[in-house]
């Protein structure tokens, strides 16, 4: 309904969150890279909120960790999750597993992605962090470890998860009910798809030394007029 309001001829591909502004009755945008970028800055002046999750000096490194962490992590899940053929769903669970290790690694000497201070790349790597072992593990097929099998990222979890008050944003349950609802209607639409794939993560993937430890040990392991839809962590495409 949201999207044909904003264009009724709209045939494509609905995703959420969306962005929509009440006044105007128009979509801002429903890209949550973007949207994130615009909650961060363009509200300061009416809430006078003074956080500022994209300081320009670090919006190099964001933006270096967003891209890296999106295509093999936020991605990169839902890319094995659904992988309708053996080799995409090889090669994007060796990327999710690579880019899990390399950052676990990096967090032994640092608070945060970059540096000690927490910045927009935290809160879109968390939130994939923050689904991962009940949801990621099992029904999509990513399970050579768990989030809690690394050393560093169930510490830096709790550092991003106590930075602000997030508390009320955070619902497990609707995590698993959502994501485990939308990948059923997945496989329900993919009838002709016969294929199946198998968990062929094992000595035939070039992974890391960490994770090819997990598998050797066979671990199983309102006054703006705009609204934001779909903004439940558990539902956010960050």
């Amino acid at each position: 309904d949201i999207y044909l309001a904003h264009d009724s001829n709209f045939t494509g591909r609905v995703t959420v969150p969306i962005l929509w502004d009440t006044k105007t009755h128009t979509m801002v945008s429903n890209e949550s890279s973007d949207i994130i970028q615009m909650l961060n800055a363009s509200f300061s002046s009416l809430t006078g909120c003074d956080i500022d999750l994209y300081p320009d000096h670090l919006k190099p490194q964001i933006d270096q960790w967003n891209e890296a962490n999106y295509e093999t992590l936020n991605n990169g899940v839902y890319r094995a999750g659904f992988a309708r053929e053996q080799a995409v769903y090889n090669e994007a669970v060796q990327g999710v597993f690579k880019q899990l290790d390399m950052v676990n690694q990096h967090l032994c000497n640092h608070s945060f992605l970059c540096g000690e201070a927490i910045t927009l790349s935290d809160i879109r790597l968390w939130v994939t962090l923050l689904r991962f072992d009940v949801v990621y593990v099992g029904h999509f097929k990513c399970n050579l470890k768990r989030i809690v099998d690394y050393d560093y990222l169930p510490p830096y979890m709790e550092r991003v998860r106590h930075a602000f008050d997030i508390e009320d944003t955070i619902h497990m349950d609707h995590i698993k009910q959502q994501l485990l609802r939308n990948m059923l209607l997945k496989k329900s639409q993919d009838t002709g798809n016969k294929s199946v794939i198998m968990y062929e993560c094992l000595g035939d993937l070039n992974l890391t030394n960490s994770a090819e430890d997990v598998l050797d040990e066979g671990i199983s392991k309102g006054s703006t007029g705009w609204q934001l839809f779909g903004s439940k962590i558990g539902r956010a495409h960050v």
